[in-house]
């Protein structure tokens, strides 16, 4: 089965009958929270489905050797969470679920096999989105059609933003080192795949826009010093616009409509920048200043 084709089996089918209600929760983790439900995986790895108003309806164990993907999402309908649990090939074995809020009814279908696990990023309309991902390795982003029992796949990267009916995708979340990279927008309504920038450092979402400082030339040291470019891209236009054609900077850690922080290391010592893109000037900040404006804090 390739990525790209349709769920191993081909049906929706009943699972998970209901579970007893059990003790408090312990330790919270991530939380999704949808028009009429919440769901939340714990820190011994139950997942627990709670109404608006806080009540616990529902609650799962994935079971012996199995663990729930923390990242879960709903629209307000349904919420989607996903499970994964070791092969014998040596690969997961990662399943969808879909619980339906009306009546409490869940659906599960496999998915493609050759990832470790799968988050669930968005419940968007009739679609839930996908990231298929290895650690230190690929992030890939899927449409998944519930009603259809069907996937495609959006791009090689996973999904990280959302404006109106664009999504932005990108390889960062396997990242172990620094590495340039593609990012990606998705258009929900055309299916069509646009590359925003390639051998981005950095890139923020501001609305309709992308901001990112792409690399003129190629480093995996660039807290040692590099040369960037920094873009903005119009996610609905599809057209980029050159903000700046020669930076020098450092190790880019956030890019703003008015700002580009960098930070230099060397021997141990940090020392921080803020580039303004008006004036092309580059000043000294101190570390508290800095990550509090790059939102490192």
């Amino acid at each position: 089965m390739s990525r790209d084709g349709r769920v191993t089996r081909g049906l929706w089918k009943k699972l998970l009958a209901a579970a007893a209600v059990a003790t408090a929760l312990i330790g919270a983790a991530v939380t999704t929270e949808a028009a009429s439900a919440r769901c939340e995986v714990n820190s011994d790895g139950i997942l627990v489905i709670y109404d608006t108003a806080g009540k616990e309806v529902k609650r799962f164990s994935a079971g012996a050797g199995a663990h729930f993907d923390t990242k879960t999402a709903g629209n307000g309908n349904y919420v989607a969470f996903s499970r994964y649990a070791s092969g014998s090939s040596g690969k997961s074995k990662c399943t969808i679920y879909r619980y339906d809020v009306s009546n409490g009814k869940v659906a599960s279908a496999d998915l493609p096999s050759g990832f470790f696990s799968y988050d669930v990023d968005l419940y968007y309309g009739d679609s839930i989105y996908l990231t298929g991902w290895n650690p230190s390795d690929n992030a890939v982003g899927y449409r998944f059609y519930p009603e259809k029992v069907q996937m495609e796949k959006i791009a090689d990267g996973g999904v990280e933003h959302q404006y109106k009916n664009w999504l932005v995708l990108d390889s960062t979340r396997v990242h172990g080192a620094f590495v340039p990279y593609k990012v990606y927008v998705y258009n929900i309504n055309t299916k069509a795949v646009k590359t925003a920038c390639k051998k981005a450092a950095a890139y923020t979402v501001s609305g309709k826009y992308i901001y990112a400082a792409v690399l003129k030339k190629n480093t995996y040291t660039p807290e040692l010093g590099a040369t960037y470019k920094i873009i903005r891209y119009d996610m609905v236009k599809g057209k980029t616009k050159t903000l700046v054609k020669t930076m020098k900077g450092y190790y880019v850690d956030r890019v703003t409509s008015k700002y580009v922080y960098s930070r230099k290391s060397k021997s141990g010592k940090t020392t921080y920048y803020r580039y303004s893109i008006k004036t092309k000037k580059t000043k000294r900040m101190s570390a508290g200043s800095y990550k509090k404006a790059a939102k490192l804090q």
